[in-house]
């Protein structure tokens, strides 16, 4: 498996958004559990065999730990006192979404809309990536394709 996550940030340049963790958990056949995490930003190949594993990242330090368990629960927990808690998503985010890079302007997305409520599927969230911005500017809606009348319009609809 290859672990390489790297975007640029707008505001800050110089430092990546994102990051892998590789972590993994164990179970024995007895029940007991044990994990491993290693702590390294850079890019790596993991590979997994029968009865071992891989690291090989392309630099930085090995910086290992190791969870004795000895049940999942324990585990889990040992884990989480070294990267922390991750927080309740909002309610919203628990749902269906969609997501998707191209929708040309508003019209094809509200078209989206209607052919999921006419297939009866569920659609909480619609993602319309960067297409909607003027000149892919923050905070911006492209005037010809995203009108803010347009757009206004659009979310009263969906919030009724």
């Amino acid at each position: 498996y290859t672990l390489w996550n790297r975007d640029t940030a707008a505001a800050t340049a110089d430092q990546n958004l994102y990051g892998s963790h590789p972590f993994f958990l164990q179970i024995l056949p007895s029940g007991n559990a044990h994990g491993v995490f290693l702590l390294n930003s850079n890019g790596m190949d993991i590979s997994t065999y029968s009865n071992y594993i891989t690291y090989k990242p392309i630099g930085g330090v090995f910086d290992f730990y190791i969870f004795s368990g000895p049940t999942p629960e324990s585990v889990v927990q040992q884990y989480s006192q070294i990267i922390g808690n991750s927080h309740m998503p909002p309610y919203w985010s628990l749902g269906f979404h969609q997501s998707k890079y191209g929708y040309p302007n508003l019209q094809v997305v509200e078209q989206v809309v209607a052919n999921y409520s006419a297939a009866g599927i569920p659609l909480d969230t619609i993602w319309s990536d960067i297409d909607y911005m003027d000149q892919y500017r923050d905070f911006t809606f492209d005037p010809v394709n995203y009108p803010v009348s347009g757009m206004q319009s659009f979310i009263k609809q969906l919030h009724n």
